[in-house]
């Protein structure tokens, strides 16, 4: 056996976020990561230095940005056969067209050169997405209209439509127009705000690429491309791809949790966010759930 040790260098860029680190581990996987069974070996935050062991045998080191999948902003880093104790180095380098991925220095191997090629499409839809997607998360704060009353009190369903989606809510909501959202209503409980971002709204040469993701694969994109930082990653529910995450309101200085579901539709991609108070999110969140699963589209 050998140690293995990597240094990520202080960098401004991506330095709120955390990378995890696999080792090429076919005995005890935890995960395939581009067709290579990994174990974790731990994770760096912004000037952080991590050791782990590794065989004598030539080993693949992966880097991941924390809240993406292992299909998302990976680096290569292959190992050589030895005996040796190995240190390596590398920070987060500021590329949007690569999703601001985390690189090792000196790494010019021709796998690694080919893995960042696949990288730098996956960033130009990054970036395109994160800007198409503008007000995701940057204008929700301060939209609970109220605290939350009577999370049990029983309601009606209603039905709501944001241009040609459909959601059941309930009748305590009512509709307001919102600049850059495609709907918005809010109750004393709650708001829930839609997004839509038109297949016809991207340029022709990536309209091919950008409409052939999944709904699951534009949340990873949003997620990564945007201004917070998700503590669950894009899951599945149902079969609707969310993630969630929690940010703090600057006029009232409570936290307000968040709850943000995606769809793809016959025209558009679709995120819709679901946000409470944080402390009553529990209590809403099932209800959430449930209205997510409302959603249809009528094209």
């Amino acid at each position: 056996m050998r140690n293995v040790t990597i240094e990520r260098k202080k960098s401004f860029v991506g330095s709120l976020a955390k990378f995890r680190v696999f080792a090429e581990d076919a005995q005890a996987p935890d995960m395939m990561i581009q067709g290579v069974p990994c174990r974790k070996v731990g994770e760096m935050k912004n000037g952080e230095t991590i050791t782990f062991e590794v065989g004598e045998e030539a080993t693949k080191l992966f880097v991941i940005n924390g809240q993406a999948s292992q299909e998302f902003c990976v680096e290569l880093y292959p190992l050589p056969e030895g005996n040796t104790d190995v240190y390596l180095s590398g920070a987060c380098k500021l590329n949007p067209s690569a999703g601001n991925a985390f690189r090792f220095d000196d790494n010019d191997s021709e796998e690694a050169q080919q893995l960042r090629k696949g990288s730098k499409k996956s960033g130009t839809l990054i970036t395109i997405i994160s800007v198409l997607l503008g007000v995701l998360f940057a204008v929700g704060f301060g939209l609970v209209k109220g605290k939350v009353l009577n999370c049990s009190k029983k309601e009606k369903d209603r039905n709501f439509t944001a241009m040609e989606m459909d959601i059941t809510l309930d009748s305590s909501f009512k509709k307001e127009s919102k600049l850059n959202f495609a709907g918005y209503f809010y109750s004393d409980d709650a708001a829930v705000l839609v997004e839509r971002v038109g297949f016809d709204t991207i340029d022709a040469e990536m309209q091919e690429e950008f409409t052939a993701i999944s709904a699951k694969e534009f949340a990873e994109y949003a997620l990564l491309g945007g201004s917070i930082s998700s503590d669950t990653g894009v899951k599945e529910e149902d079969g609707i791809p969310y993630f969630e995450f929690t940010q703090k309101d600057p006029n009232s200085g409570e936290k307000v949790r968040y709850l943000v579901t995606f769809y793809k539709s016959e025209k558009a991609f679709w995120d819709v966010q679901f946000c409470s108070l944080e402390k009553d999110f529990s209590k809403m969140r099932s209800t959430f759930v449930k209205w997510a699963k409302s959603v249809s589209f009528g094209e």
